[in-house]
């Protein structure tokens, strides 16, 4: 038997025997699933029992002893406990003087070599995530003997200690939950799923602030082939496996089939329900048994068992524990966002218990006398209303508006495509309507979903919109459903207006126009026939297809999921064929094939999109959004010229539509034509100042043409205005790093992973620590940034480069070099006159030592852009790696000479030689002088 399967058996083994016979055959049968030979494996262990030493949990090595120190660092202080993988001990960091955990692993665990990857992958994962409600981790040691986790120590209780069969109050419970969903979120967006998310590895500390603990069974859902840690794949789960604890497990891991983010969100609800009632969901006289409620047994309502609990709170929990994955909350984001309402409608004291009983009878007169009050209140409010339009709240004339994720209530699955749909479609006919209300704009949809928004208030701050659209999908019997549709002022949260919309489905007749019609009645717009028929250009006659292109608009709403691309493009494909002249849904196929492409790198993607995309220009040549889907497709291949024209028919339909200019800006960009770039930009910034995305947009140009001092006011802008949004914080330390201000990059970069890990900062963080020759720190943030970000080929270079120059880790340069390479091929493949991607590949291949293909891309790419010093920087570098010394110093001059930063060719390992030679210092004092 291979070793590792061995002591995969031996766990089960191991948990079969603390069950009785009629309980054992069960578990087996989910332990060992459909693998026949791990079973036949765990049966031969009944046959021939191992030692019984095996069965007691013990250390590898003496357990350490309070005063000890390890590896010059660590003193011992006390032993906190044990667990299923390890001893945990209360100990000294003596160099930063701060009280740290130390996890060190049992002996069973150590021997297992599958035990052994787990406890090292937990270390890892955790060092990725860096969240407020998740336990930070140190470091990982293997000194004298002892191998063990460094980690934040939190002192407090955990949660099963507080709960300890007693129904915590809503308000307490809802303070706690909030801050689980947020640490689970931050956890899901870097790619992990706990699997064992259960009160007890819940810490409260002192302050009331939750950590969650023991990510030791955790999953990443992100990594491919590729894996993490430098291209070397990490599986720690076995088919037919059930690992964490049963009366929290979800449906799908009691059966051992896959799990995902949902899985976790199933566990909360089990822990939310016993923080609520004060016991489990799910109980039972064994864990088998327990497992068997978990598939088919529904738990009491929360509010049943705890009349205090409001029943808003009960819907939650009970959305969380739909056996169904589909049907419960589709991520921790939005369960977070679900829960933040609730708890700050209960502590405002609007929330009250789903039992509340009726009040006392009250008299007769003191009835008529309230009554009496009440009138002449009503006629004062009336009467004011009257004045005021008949609305009690002002409408702001400069309208900012972002329109915000649909709730789908009732959870229902067939509801979310029309929700997401439904967003989608209000914010494009608002878009279509700024060029009829100059006091008008309209966040795009994609930044909305690119920054995660879900609350009005985070709309305010984040993307600066001063008014919010959000609402509400309700199927009821009979195909009847019922939107709700509200307007709310960001600043105060206040809810200005409401409209509701009674539709018949599967058709949805009444939604084309209805939507609009009540939207824009809400904002106080007179819809011109001009103005309606901008709005409704390119709609179908035809219900059935226009049901279907919401469906597929919901879908795409969400192309960050692959699946949903899928789906996206099915639901389009019936439009379409339901009314071949559909000019929006071929469009939209054409966007959803593009996006397919970002994903996959397919040139056949590329290809379909293209093809949609002129069939919606054949169809209808008045649409400004048709022709700037188009306009970005063509820019996707390259097709710069073609991809002009596009832009520029659009802004002929629609001269101040920002997204056309913004468009039209990138092509001239990447086609080398500098003067008419920022002339576009300028004009977008016009039409949109103080747009985080415009300004964004037109700091990155600066910056990739390395005008490093324009670039930053721009940033500053962003920064600004969005001063919660974390790539905007990234960007900055970016290009202080380019202008070699390290400590600003340092500072700016931290500020941004606080906010959020995302793979841009570990990446900048790590060019930090590259430049300032910290090769292993640079490793550790690069893998974080490939983790996150698997499929992006500057970051593989990234950390192939920081391998290469390591002492101990060379050896996997060469194999990450070729997985970029791979990567970057696919992207040339489709945009083969990409000036960047060539000189990219051209300094893999030179750090390969394959001068041929490296001095053939970067004459490519010096081709496509004569003047971007970022091409000409690294044709440097290739050149001096193949020993052209002459080549390379004159290309280190054109970088300079076009304003690259002189820190980055100062310290970069390539050209150390180079930095010697004589010329190159006269080259250096002169730009000084």
């Amino acid at each position: 038997m291979v070793p590792e399967l061995r002591q995969h058996a031996q766990r089960i083994y191991y948990a079969a025997l603390q069950l009785d016979a009629a309980q054992r055959g069960h578990f087996l049968t989910l332990a060992c699933g459909d693998d026949a030979g791990l079973r036949r494996d765990v049966d031969s262990l009944f046959e021939s029992p191992p030692p019984e030493a095996a069965l007691t949990p013990q250390l590898a090595y003496p357990e350490p002893l309070p005063g000890q120190t390890l590896n010059d660092r660590y003193r011992i202080i006390s032993r906190l406990g044990s667990g299923g993988m390890g001893v945990v001990f209360r100990a000294e960091d003596l160099q930063l003087g701060r009280t740290v955990a130390l996890k060190f692993l049992l002996e069973s665990v150590r021997r297992d070599a599958m035990a052994l990857e787990r406890f090292r992958s937990e270390a890892r994962i955790l060092s990725a995530l860096n969240h407020s409600n998740i336990c930070a981790v140190y470091d990982i040691c293997d000194a004298e003997g002892h191998l063990f986790i460094a980690m934040e120590y939190v002192p407090g209780k955990r949660l099963d200690e507080l709960i300890d069969k007693r129904a915590m109050p809503a308000r307490e419970a809802l303070r706690y939950a909030v801050q689980m969903a947020a640490g689970l979120a931050n956890a899901h967006a870097a790619g992990v799923v706990h699997r064992d998310l259960k009160p007890g590895n819940i810490m409260v500390n002192d302050e009331g602030r939750i950590k969650l603990l023991d990510f030791g069974i955790a999953k990443l859902t992100r990594h491919t082939d590729s894996g993490i840690a430098g291209g070397t794949a990490v599986t720690l789960t076995v088919v037919g496996a059930i690992l964490g604890t049963a009366a929290y497990m979800s449906p799908e891991q009691a059966e051992a089939k896959s799990v995902d983010a949902r899985s976790d969100v199933f566990a909360f609800g089990a822990v939310l329900y016993e923080m609520i009632t004060g016991r489990r969901a799910f109980e039972g006289t064994s864990s088998i048994a327990t497992v068997a409620a978990i598939l088919r047994s529904e738990p009491e309502p929360a509010s049943t068992v705890s009349p205090s609990v409001p029943a808003e709170l009960d819907r939650i929990v009970a959305r969380c524990l739909r056996k169904d994955p589909e049907r419960r909350f589709q991520t921790a984001a939005d369960l977070k966002v679900a829960l933040e309402e609730i708890r700050d409608e209960t502590e405002s004291g609007r929330l009250v218990p789903a039992s509340l009983k009726r009040p006392k009878r009250i008299p007769r007169s003191r009835i008529l006398a309230a009554l009496a009050v009440l009138g002449l209140m009503a006629v004062a409010l009336l009467s004011a209303f009257w004045w005021r339009g008949q609305n009690p709240w002002p409408i702001p004339a400069d309208k900012r508006i972002a329109v915000l994720l649909f709730t789908n209530v009732g959870g229902d699955p067939a509801n979310q495509a029309l929700c997401d749909g439904l967003v989608e479609e209000v914010s494009n006919s608002l878009t279509r309507l700024e060029q009829f209300h100059g006091a008008l704009v309209v966040v795009p949809a994609s930044d909305v979903r690119k920054e995660g928004i879900t609350s009005a208030r985070a709309a305010g701050q984040t993307l600066g919109a001063n008014l919010a659209i959000t609402g509400s999908v309700e199927r009821a019997a009979g195909g009847l459903i019922h939107i709700l549709i509200n307007l709310v002022d960001t600043r105060t949260v206040t809810q200005l207006r409401t409209a509701t919309i009674d539709t018949q489905a599967p058709d949805l007749p009444d939604l084309q126009e209805g939507v609009m019609a009540k939207v824009a009645a809400m904002l106080e717009f007179v819809l011109k026939p001009e103005a309606k028929r901008a709005v409704l250009a390119g709609n179908t006659a035809v219900p059935a297809a226009y049901a279907e292109y919401i469906k597929g608009l919901g879908n795409l709403r969400r192309y960050d999921r692959p699946e949903n691309i899928d789906k996206a493009i099915q639901a389009f494909s019936r439009s379409v064929a339901l009314d071949p002249k559909y000019v929006l849904a071929s469009a939209a196929m054409a966007e959803a094939y593009w996006r397919r492409y970002e994903e996959l790198k397919d040139s056949q993607s590329m290809d379909l999109a293209l093809e949609y995309a002129s069939k919606a220009v054949a169809l209808n040549t008045g649409l400004a959004p048709v022709h700037i889907t188009m306009g970005m497709i063509r820019a996707g291949k390259g097709e710069y010229e073609p991809a002009q024209a596009e832009f520029r028919t659009a802004l002929t339909l629609d001269p101040l539509n920002a997204q056309a200019w913004l468009g039209l800006a990138s092509t001239y960009d990447a086609a080398g034509q500098r003067d008419r770039a920022q002339s576009a930009y300028r004009k977008a910034v016009e039409l949109r100042s103080d747009d985080w995305t415009t300004l964004k947009q037109i700091g990155v140009s600066y910056f990739n043409k390395a005008q490093y001092s324009e670039a930053e006011p721009y940033f500053m802008q962003v920064v600004q205005l969005t001063p919660d949004n974390a790539k905007a914080w990234s960007n900055l330390g970016g290009l202080y790093l380019k202008m070699g201000r390290w400590d600003d990059a340092a500072r700016q970069l931290r500020k941004s992973i606080s906010i959020e890990p995302t793979a841009g900062a570990w990446s900048n963080l790590g060019t930090s620590y590259y430049l300032a020759d910290r090769y292993d720190d640079a490793i550790a943030s690069f893998e974080k940034a490939t983790v996150l970000t698997p499929a992006n080929s500057t970051l593989w270079g990234n950390l192939a480069d920081a391998y290469r120059w390591s002492n101990g880790q060379s050896d996997k340069a060469p194999e990450t070099f070729r997985h970029a390479l791979g990567l970057i091929q696919k992207e040339i493949d489709v945009n083969p006159r990409d000036p960047q991607l060539r000189a990219k590949a051209a300094t893999y291949w030179a750090a390969l030592k394959d001068r041929e293909r490296a001095d053939s891309e970067i004459e490519k790419a010096l081709r496509f852009a004569p003047s971007n010093a970022t091409v000409h920087f690294r044709a440097a570098l290739v050149y001096e790696q193949g020993r052209q010394r002459d080549r390379a110093l004159h290309e280190v001059k054109a970088a300079l000479d076009l304003g690259y930063d002189l820190p980055e060719i100062s310290h970069a390992p390539p050209l150390a030689g180079l930095r010697k030679d004589p010329l190159f210092r006269a080259l250096v004092e002169k730009r000084l002088n």
